[in-house]
C-alpha cells in the first residue's frame, strides 16, 4: 500500500512511500490537513444588565496550503499510457470553493 510521505511535502510533486499492509483505520487516506484557529473576546458593561461583547476570530492563522482533490486517473483514456499526474493535488487552500485559506472576522454581541 502506498501513502503520501508527509516528511517530504512538495508542491510540484507528491512523494509517496510504501507503508505495507493497510491495517489501521485511516491508513492511506491522503495528505493531512492543518488549520490553527484563534478566537478572542472581551465583554464591556454598558450599565444595568446591558453588555456588549467584542469578538475577533482568525481561521487558518498560519495560512497552510492544504492540498486536496488528488488526481486518481491511472491511465490516459486516449493513449492508454500511465497518467503522469496520478496522485497530484488538483487544488489548494484559497482556490475557488476551498474555504481553508486564512480568514478573519470581527463582531459585536449585545446582551440585555
Amino acid at each position: 500500500m502506498d501513502s503520501f510521505d508527509a516528511s517530504k511535502p512538495q508542491l510540484s510533486q507528491v512523494t509517496v512511500k510504501d507503508i505495507g499492509t493497510c491495517d489501521t483505520v485511516n491508513c492511506g487516506r491522503g495528505f493531512y490537513q492543518t488549520s490553527t484557529n484563534v478566537r478572542v473576546s472581551r465583554v464591556f458593561h454598558l450599565g444595568g444588565r446591558a453588555n456588549v461583547e467584542a469578538i475577533g476570530q482568525v481561521f487558518n492563522l498560519f495560512n497552510n496550503i492544504n492540498p486536496s482533490g488528488f488526481r486518481a486517473r491511472v491511465v490516459i483514456p486516449a493513449s492508454g499510457a500511465a497518467d503522469p499526474n496520478l496522485l497530484q493535488p488538483a487544488s489548494y487552500s484559497g482556490d475557488f470553493r476551498r474555504p481553508e485559506q486564512r480568514v478573519g472576522e470581527i463582531g459585536l454581541r449585545f446582551t440585555f
